[in-house]
């Protein structure tokens, strides 16, 4: 297959994604919402590699929260960052390494006390009690009578 000349050359000049600078080369940055990635200049590429982006080029933008767990600043209001964190199930936000570092504690004793393998009848007696009791319950409540 041939391709125009021009297009292909690699002499053009493109232009980066954030910084609108014209360089040779481009390199992907974050993901764009048309399923493509920016393409960057190689300061602004080696900024989002690094994880400096946002502290980099917006240290005053809005969206900037604390890990809940390490105080390390994360940029919540950024798509550049969003890979960066993890909304936390009662609020706040955890950084990555955070995370992960939760995660595998949480897998560990998790597998150690809270398997279900362990206890297989516990859900089943447990299902039994609670249909007992509402059982119990309902019988002295008045029959519903309907007008």
């Amino acid at each position: 297959m041939a391709y125009h000349p021009v297009c292909f050359s690699g002499d053009e000049e493109s232009t980066c994604f954030y910084c609108k600078r014209g360089t040779a080369q481009l390199r992907p940055g974050w993901r764009l919402s048309n399923g493509g990635y920016a393409q960057l200049c190689d300061e602004c590429a080696s900024a989002y590699e690094d994880g400096t982006f946002c502290e980099t080029y917006h240290p005053n933008a809005d969206g900037w929260r604390n890990c809940n767990t390490c105080q390390k600043l994360l940029h919540c209001g950024c798509i550049m960052s969003a890979h960066a964190f993890v909304v936390l199930d009662f609020g706040g936000v955890s950084c990555m390494d955070c995370s992960r570092n939760d995660f595998i504690q949480n897998s560990y004793h998790g597998a150690e006390f809270k398997s279900p393998e362990r206890f297989p009848l516990y859900d089943q007696c447990l299902a039994a009690e609670t249909k007992k009791e509402l059982q119990k319950t309902s019988e002295k409540l008045p029959p519903i009578s309907f007008y």
